[in-house]
């Protein structure tokens, strides 16, 4: 490979790394785009959450637990880890906002920022 075959191969390398990185745009307002963008994340959010309260529903219901959930108050560290996690989730949303950098596009990491078996419940 020539030395100028090599900087049009670099050039090309370079350009679809900056159009991958480049936050896709829905709206000529920016601040529509952040806005959308905010929503997906709220909708991907709020189906991983619907998704797993429907699993812990099924299997509590099945070992006679719903009574229990249903009466369940945190304590006061499950209380500040809430908080924590409320915080977090915020962080995640606004940082679109405040910043724009986009969405993390891994749901798990999203959806979920205490590590698995650490949840309050």
């Amino acid at each position: 490979m020539s030395g100028s075959d090599q900087t049009v191969n670099a050039e090309a390398v370079s350009l679809l790394k900056r159009q991958a990185a480049r936050r896709p745009e829905f709206f000529n307002e920016a601040g529509l785009d952040q806005l959308f963008s905010v929503v997906i994340e709220l909708a991907a959010e709020v189906w991983v959450q619907r998704e797993r309260i429907y699993a812990i529903e099924a299997v509590s219901s099945e070992a006679g637990l719903a009574e229990k959930i249903e009466a369940w108050q945190p304590s006061q560290a499950q209380s500040e880890q809430l908080a924590e996690m409320r915080h977090t989730m915020f962080q995640s949303l606004f940082r679109t906002i405040d910043t724009g950098v986009p969405p993390v596009s891994d749901i798990g990491e999203t959806a979920d920022p205490v590590p698995p078996g650490s949840h309050p419940r």
